[in-house]
């Protein structure tokens, strides 16, 4: 499973190892990405009301900026990835050298396929996103950490 344990823009990768018969003690492995990330980055974690809680389906369109003005428009949607669930639910999408996000549109897998548009958002956030609400909200969470303090 490749996802971002730390919040901090870079894939770490969890892989179960074990359990493939009954007796198997061979352990998983957690594998973090010690480089970081100097890219732009967005983490979104989607959540329905009229469509699934866990927004499978959702489509989402990314127009960023970078500070020469150019834009980068890149798609996204939401699924289950590998068998057996095996990614992560939020999107977490590069987005090179972005210096802003001039928009971010999101077509809910509901009946009438609600779209909802956000626009002048930050660069290298986690941010949720609660279908018809009309704002975003910033996460700010503890990155994932091994320590025990």
């Amino acid at each position: 499973m490749a996802l971002d344990l730390g919040n901090d823009g870079d894939q770490d990768i969890f892989c179960v190892l074990g359990g493939a018969f009954e007796g198997d003690v061979f352990g998983d492995a957690l594998f973090l990405n010690p480089y970081g990330n100097e890219k732009s980055w967005i983490t979104l974690r989607l959540a329905g009301t009229r469509s699934n809680r866990s927004a499978i389906g959702a489509k989402v369109k990314i127009v960023s900026k970078n500070a020469a003005g150019k834009a980068q428009t890149v798609y996204h949607w939401v699924a289950t990835g590998g068998s057996f669930g095996g990614n992560s639910l939020q999107l977490e999408i590069g987005l090179n050298d972005a210096t802003l996000i001039q928009s971010i549109e999101i077509t809910w897998p509901n009946l009438v396929l609600t779209k909802q548009v956000f626009e002048n958002l930050e660069v290298n956030k986690v941010i949720k996103v609660t279908e018809g609400k009309a704002a975003v909200e910033y996460l700010e969470e503890a990155a994932f950490s091994l320590s025990n303090k």
